[in-house]
């Protein structure tokens, strides 16, 4: 995998290099008078921006100050021939001591503590000594070069032993002396090879005043000409403190070709209270020529791979070629100098840096200039640079004259990879190369080996082959691709849908197919003949479950029981019971886990969920950001809530940006979504801000979800919400709310409390049916205001910028209205929203009656008595479930699924199965909590209450009601 590296300080042991597109290769030693360097720190360096490489050895140009008469504040400045080595020189301890030139008193042993800057491409050193330089006994100060230090390519300094002084002087300057001087210019007087683009510098002796840096005082000239505009800053600070004894002049243009310039400075520039500027009156102060080319405009790999600028890969690795942009004002003729650094990946030192390097001619200025490097970057087998990071540098030469290199974009930065990526895991929720789901669709969730840039899932389903793309990858390689009906897989097929995928790493090296199976979970199918399979799994991680007890009653079950049935679950979870009757009710049950029954199916093949009674679920917790409001609160959904509420959850006044920590399935990937304002809201708009975590920031940057957490494990997410845009006339809104509110009226929920309701009004939300999640997305808030009695009309606000960025997933959009009484009872509608048209249409369905059970004292196992309220027909193409959960004191529940054949009837009773025959003992003897649970939802691909995906009851729920809980004491 890449290996990345910060590649401007470090190490290198080979350097490649060459001319007239000849490689040239140099041994590890580079320096056949001294050793390897084998500490760790950089032996060749990334030349930098407007930085030089010259043959030789690299020399010290000049050294500032000598001689006497100094102030006892005067900085230190070496100019060197060539960009040299930072790792190589300057020290790393946070005093400043260990470096290999600095300053000392005359014969003491130890560097005085300083600050290192190196500028000017790397060929000027500015030394600040910390506490200044003391003229106590009047000593004598003397910069010094020890061994070691080396250019940018690794080169060593000429020190003739182990230590080289460079000058000496002395800081006895009169304290009645207040004026200042300049120290050093760069480049110095009468320099002839200053690139056209590079920085001025002056160096004064002590402090300026800031003020006084201007370009009127302190200017650049052509000889005898016009003024350059330039730009005036104090490079360096100490503590943040900005030293205005280094002045950086930048042109505000590049400079003319193989001009003489004037650099003057004025005694306009003063120093402290009284201080003038003393140069001795020279007009100009300093003089210098440029090169005459200019630098490359433009260095890039040459037809890169569609979509992988700059990405060298596995196709392109032994072909690549470098394409160099001349400047404008190229002549026919001008060499261009291009290099390729990476890590060395012929040493295991991860420090290592290599470079190669190839030159070429320009022949028409307006065309890049093509330098071939086939060959010299080694083979995907065996690169010679390490996968990582690359920097290409370029740099023009006429004659003598060079300009400063250029780098590459740092906007499309350079990479070497050439490892495909691999699939690490399918899933969570997985099982080796297998993705498992829960829900009718499927949205793949994996992790990669690295980041992806694209990703094709395949999925061989009865009818056709489905092919989907990634929706988003992170830099952890966890993605997330678009989802795919799997319509509906059955006992056909085994619950089972073959796919392969092939993944596309950043740099463009794509996998080998990938194949595995897309195992369905939680569904009922198969017309009966002869035996039913049932297929048993953990609910919080979609395995199979084995040694599972499974008993198959008749559809009425009878206590004691008669014709009762018992297997027990096989490694894969599957046990297969003999039976000729026409329908049965099957009941699972394992230590540990909850008890799950169906009662009346006519299914042949039925996969049922076992969920543990200790660790059932997971927790969302969080924080939001968003600028605190007074009274502002933020309401967060999410697809993974374990009760399957669409309502969301809403943060405290006192701790608005926390989410609250709220109990979600385990091991799925959840959508999550927010929005805050003041709630309940009474008036549209609904909400001021709003987020989608997979929807990026604004709306419109794809974002894997939060990775999915194990059982007990808490998912600490992080979401940032915005304001909602002004709506701007004529413009529709970008948030719209409903044209009209829409009439609900829960006086139709027979049994719900209306005058009682929790905090004293239903609450409103807007849904999204998504293809891949098991349960709705909050995707707006709504508002209820009163219609008289336990009337209310519903408006809502919904966000436009999450339905488009959720496009993938095909939302069908809901108003849901919700009532909820102080006893626990629940009735709840969804109407058909249409966004772009802000209308709910016609003929939602009326709120349903609110079942109940029958409370009581029973023999075990009980026969429970509630009231059947399902009828499924209320809903076109509707389908009925009733639900009860039943609990004993321990906590232990037992999950009982009904489904509707006869719309409804009233009370009903169901007698629970007996388990005695069971090793496994079922619910503990006395006090049950009851809740009965009454949805109508619509079917999808043909579903019938035979054969269907069990979650859909969830997802496509359109109307719901729930029973206040009831106590059945149980002997």
């Amino acid at each position: 995998m890449p290996r990345h590296r910060q590649l401007l300080l470090l190490g290198l042991s080979l350097a490649l290099a060459g001319c007239d597109n000849v490689g040239r290769a140099f041994d590890r030693n580079l320096d056949p008078n001294g050793p390897g360097n084998e500490t760790g720190e950089s032996a060749i360096q990334v030349v930098p921006v407007g930085g030089d490489v010259r043959d030789g050895r690299p020399l010290v140009r000049a050294v500032y100050p000598e001689g006497s008469g100094w102030p006892t504040i005067v900085p230190v400045v070496v100019e060197f021939s060539e960009s040299v080595n930072e790792a190589s020189l300057l020290p790393t301890s946070p005093n400043g001591i260990d470096g290999r030139i600095g300053v000392r008193v005359q014969g003491a042993p130890q560097l005085l503590p300083a600050q290192y800057d190196l500028l000017a491409g790397g060929k000027l050193l500015v030394i600040r000594p910390i506490n200044g330089l003391p003229n106590q006994g009047v000593p004598i100060y003397e910069v010094v070069l020890f061994e070691d230090g080396r250019d940018v390519d690794g080169v060593r300094f000429d020190v003739d032993g182990a230590e080289e002084v460079l000058a000496d002087f002395q800081v006895n300057q009169g304290e009645a002396i207040v004026d200042g001087a300049v120290l050093a210019v760069f480049p110095r007087d009468n320099a002839d090879d200053h690139p056209r683009e590079n920085d001025v510098f002056v160096v004064f002796d002590k402090p300026a005043n800031a003020a006084t840096l201007t370009p009127a005082n302190l200017s650049v000239a052509e000889a005898g000409g016009a003024l350059v505009d330039v730009s005036l800053e104090t490079p360096l600070s100490t503590l943040g403190v900005l030293d205005p004894r280094v002045v950086r002049v930048t042109p505000d243009a590049p400079l003319a070709s193989a001009q003489r310039y004037e650099l003057t400075v004025a005694e306009g520039i003063t120093f402290g209270t009284d201080g003038n500027l003393e140069f001795n009156g020279a007009v100009p102060f300093s003089v210098f020529d440029t090169v005459a080319p200019a630098r490359p405009t433009l260095v890039e790999l040459d037809a890169p791979q569609p979509g992988f600028p700059n990405k060298v890969n596995g196709a392109n690795l032994e072909t690549v070629t470098v394409a160099v942009t001349p400047p404008a004002d190229a002549q026919p003729g001008d060499t261009v100098v291009a290099r390729l650094y990476g890590g060395d990946g012929e040493t295991t030192a991860t420090f290592d840096t290599a470079f190669v390097e190839r030159t070429g001619t320009v022949d028409d200025p307006a065309v890049p200039v093509l330098l071939d490097f086939s060959g010299t970057l080694g083979t995907a087998a065996a690169p010679k640079l390490d996968e990582g990071e690359l920097i290409f540098v370029a740099q023009m030469r006429r004659g003598s004259g060079r300009s400063g290199f250029v780098h590459s974009s740092s906007s499309e930065p350079p990479t070497l990879d050439v490892t495909p990526p691999q699939l690490l895991s399918a899933g969570p929720p997985g099982d080796g190369a297998n993705f498992l789901a829960d829900g009718e669709g499927v949205a793949f969730y994996g992790v990669a080996s690295e980041e992806l840039a694209a990703a094709e899932l395949s999925v061989v389903l009865p009818s056709t082959t489905k092919k989907q793309s990634m929706f988003a990858s992170s830099g952890g390689g966890r993605f997330f691709m678009q989802p795919i009906d799997l319509e509906r897989p059955g006992e056909a097929d085994g619950y089972r849908r073959t796919y392969g995928i092939t993944l596309t790493d950043a740099s463009g090296n794509v996998s080998s197919a990938i194949a595995g199976e897309i195992v369905q979970r939680g569904a009922l199918s198969g017309a009966l003949a002869g035996q039913v399979k049932v297929r048993v799994f953990d609910d919080t991680t979609l395995l199979p479950v084995a040694d599972a007890t499974v008993l198959v009653d008749p559809a009425t079950p009878s206590a004691p029981a008669a014709g009762q049935e018992v297997a027990t679950t096989d490694a894969d979870g599957v046990a297969i019971v003999t039976s000729a009757l026409a329908a049965h009710t099957i009941t699972v049950l394992k230590d540990g886990y909850d008890l799950v029954t169906v009662v009346d199916t006519q299914a042949a093949d039925l996969s049922l969920p076992l969920t543990p009674s200790a660790d059932p679920t997971a927790t969302l917790a969080g924080a939001l950001a968003f600028e605190p409001v007074v009274g502002l609160t933020a309401v967060v959904g999410s697809t993974g809530f374990a009760d399957r509420s669409p309502m969301g959850v809403q943060t405290e006044s006192a701790t608005s940006s926390t989410i609250p920590p709220t109990p979600i399935v385990p091991n799925r990937a959840q959508l999550l979504t927010a929005f805050g304002g003041g709630f309940e809201p009474t008036t549209t708009p609904a909400y001021t801000i709003s987020g989608c975590q997979i929807c990026g920031p604004s709306f419109i940057t794809p974002t894997v979800p939060p990775p999915p957490v194990g059982p007990g494990q808490t998912s600490q997410v992080a979401l940032a919400l915005i304001p909602v845009p002004p709506v701007v006339a004529p413009n529709p809104p970008t948030d719209p709310s409903l044209l009209a509110p829409q009439p609900v009226d829960f006086g139709l929920a027979t049994g719900l409390d209306t005058a009682n309701l929790a905090d004293g009004s239903p609450r409103a939300r807007v849904t999204a049916t998504l293809l891949g999640f098991s349960t709705q997305a909050l995707v707006g808030i709504g508002v209820v205001n009163s219609g008289g009695g336990a009337a209310y009309n519903v408006d809502a606000t919904y966000s436009q910028s999450m339905l488009i960025g959720l496009a993938g997933y095909f939302p069908t959009t809901w108003l849901v209205s919700e009532a909820e009484d102080v006893d626990q009872r629940v009735a709840r509608t969804r109407g058909l929203l249409v966004p772009a048209a802000q209308v709910v249409l016609a003929g939602a369905p009326a709120p349903m009656p609110i079942p109940s059970i029958t409370a009581g004292t029973f023999s075990n196992p009980p026969a429970v008595t509630f009231e059947d309220v399902v009828d499924a027909a209320t809903v076109i193409g509707g389908l009925g479930f009733s639900d009860l959960t039943i609990t004993d004191a321990s906590g232990r529940s037992w999950r009982v699924l009904l489904p509707d054949r006869d719309g409804a009837t009233g009370p009903e009773t169901v007698q629970l199965p007996d388990v005695s025959a069971a090793p496994t003992a079922g619910l503990a003897a006395g006090d049950w909590t009851a809740v009965a649970e009454s949805r109508v939802f619509l079917s999808t691909n043909g579903a019938t209450v035979d054969a269907l995906v069990l979650t859909d009851r969830f997802r496509q729920e359109v109307v719901y009601s729930r029973s206040a809980p009831a106590t059945l004491t149980v002997n």
